[in-house]
This record gives C-alpha cells, structure tokens and sequence, in this order.
C-alpha cells in the first residue's frame, strides 16, 4: 500500500518528510532517514515545526557559533571545546578539546570534513568527524583576530601582532607576511580580492594574488568590527557606531548608517543589511534598506551574542551557556 507523503523546509533548516499513514504524522529526517517525532494530527505538527531548539553542553561562554551543513553546526566556547552538533535532534556529536586555557577561540569551515580555529596564536585544522587535530600552524606573536579560506590550498589570518599571513594548507607553511594596522575581520570578496577591517578604523582592499593594496577605504572613527559582501560590486563595513556601504571597484561611500553598540552584521537579502546592537539591558535586531536608506527594528531580545547561520535562521549564544536556533522572522516588529 503505498503511503502519501509531502516534503517541507522547516524555518530551522529542516529538510524533511511527513509522512501521513492512517491518522499519524512522523517527520523523517531527509538525510539520515531517522525519524525525529511523531504527531497525532496537524496542530501537533505546526507546533512541532514552530519550535524552538536548544542545545546544551558548553560550560563557559560562546565565542563562536558557524554552520557546517544541512544538518551540523559547530560552537567554540573558552571551555576548552568545540562542539559539534547535529541540530535537527538537539544533540552534541562530537566535542573538539583543546590542551590548555585560552583567552580567544572561533572557527570557520574549510570543507565537507574539517574546519579551522584560532586559538590564541595558533591555528588548528580538525576533522569534525574524527574529532582529530589534523595540523597546526604557528606563526602569530599575538592572538588570532580573524581567519579566512582563500582556495582549496591556502588560507590567510590576521592578528594583534599586526600582520597578515598567507599560509599553504597542504605544507603548514607561512608563504607571506604583509605588515598593516592589527585587523580585526577578514573578507574572501571574490577569487582575486581580500577587503580586511583593522583596529584603527580602515577598510583595506588587496589583490590576493598578488597581494598589492588596491583601494584604502577610510570613513570609520573605530575598530571595524565587521566586513560583508552585498553584491559583486559593494561591501558593508561595520564598527561600534557606524555602517558604511562602499563601491569596492572605485572605493567610494555610498551611503551610511548610524548606529550604536553593533555587535553583529550581515546582508540579510540583496536589498537589505541587518544588524544587532547590544547594550546592557537589551539587544535591538535592526534592518538597513539599502536602496532608500529607511531603517526598522524587527525585534528586541537580551543582550546575547547572536549569530547567523543561514538565511534568516540564527543561532543565539544563552548566559546559560546554551544555544537557541530560532528563525528571526518570528520575532514580531516594533
């Protein structure tokens, strides 16, 4: 007898089957074929859908919070840990440990099976699915600041000891070493281009290739918090009290945004910019129009780190050391 199904895309990133046999629902997880509940009728599935995940394991602070696929995610916590979680069923499935204390840990995706971290002044490549520390690189005289892919063989950092090092994955070598400002974050523009934000409010245009300065991009009066591409001819760079939106191939202003306490940044659609500010008693989720310069707050939540995972889908960083995957759309406007 065959059994009728439909197959959704649940706001967390669920893929999914529901499944309809008699008067049951159960969901399937697409990809593992595991099933994640089991409803009696529709309402219970709305709410089942509608919910909220929590994962729980981390024993200190948050740094860092990336999404490794359809259905893993990865955190980096002071606790000496990263974890790797499968979020579709709430659970830890691996945790990456680290030898000693640190003061500064947060990773980003290299491939299907490893991920990079800077841990202070290293940097380590793990594979997530062993758990295994395959190599790591040492160089930096000061912490790791910002880390970012440029091809399948090289990678490039910035640290407090001011420089820039481009490193070849496949030897754990440093090729390059450019002396600038300490930056802070790190953009992979396109394949020839990197735009990097540092401490003494630039925003800095390079040829990857061959690691020439193109275009210095001033307007900023404090550290430049946050770089992000908004289309293959503007960026968006962020500091504590200010976005600015630049033509990266004239490097010139288009537009500027004020703001106060930016603690997060990212292009939410082609025609907006979002942002999190965050003080003391409360943080504010505000979009940016990018076209006519109109401004909104689309919710207002504590004051928690905050970070993106894909579309409008967000992971929240608890004082509880918990992380809540919720989608920003379901915050109501104010």
């Amino acid at each position: 007898m065959s059994i009728p199904f439909t197959r959704i895309k649940k706001k967390t990133l669920t893929l999914a089957y529901i499944i309809f046999p008699e008067d049951t629902i159960k969901i399937i997880n697409e990809i593992k074929y595991k099933k994640l509940h089991q409803c009696i009728n529709k309402e219970d599935l709305r709410n089942y859908l509608k919910r909220d995940i929590t994962l729980t394991g981390h024993t200190k602070n948050i740094s860092c919070i990336i999404r490794l696929s359809n259905t893993l995610l990865a955190s980096a916590s002071i606790d000496l840990s990263i974890r790797i979680w499968d979020f579709h069923i709430g659970k830890c499935i691996n945790i990456l440990t680290f030898e000693k204390n640190i003061s500064s840990v947060f990773v980003i995706k290299l491939n299907s099976k490893q991920i990079l971290s800077g841990l202070d002044m290293k940097i380590k490549i793990w594979n997530f699915v062993t758990g295994i520390c395959v190599r790591t690189l040492t160089g930096h005289r000061s912490n790791i600041n910002c880390l970012a892919k440029l091809n399948k063989s090289q990678i490039v950092s910035g640290g407090c000891d001011c420089t820039i090092k481009i490193w070849d994955l496949t030897t754990g070598n440093c090729f390059k070493t450019i002396k600038t400002h300490s930056p802070k974050c790190i953009l992979r523009f396109n394949r020839t281009q990197l735009v990097i934000g540092d401490i003494n409010g630039c925003v800095k245009n390079w040829d990857s290739t061959t690691f020439q300065l193109l275009h210095n991009l001033d307007g900023h009066l404090k550290h430049v918090e946050f770089v992000v591409k908004i289309n293959n001819t503007q960026i968006a760079s962020g500091s504590l009290e200010l976005i600015r939106i630049w033509d990266i191939t004239t490097g010139t202003c288009l537009k500027k945004f004020d703001t106060k306490n930016l603690s997060n940044m990212f292009c939410l659609n082609k025609k907006q910019l979002a942002g999190i500010q965050c003080n003391y008693q409360y943080s504010l989720f505000r979009t940016y129009d990018l076209a006519n310069g109109n401004e909104k707050i689309i919710g207002q939540f504590l004051p928690i780190s905050v970070f993106r995972l894909g579309n409008t889908t967000m992971a929240f960083a608890n004082e509880d050391f918990s992380i809540k995957i919720c989608d920003i759309l379901d915050f109501k406007e104010e």
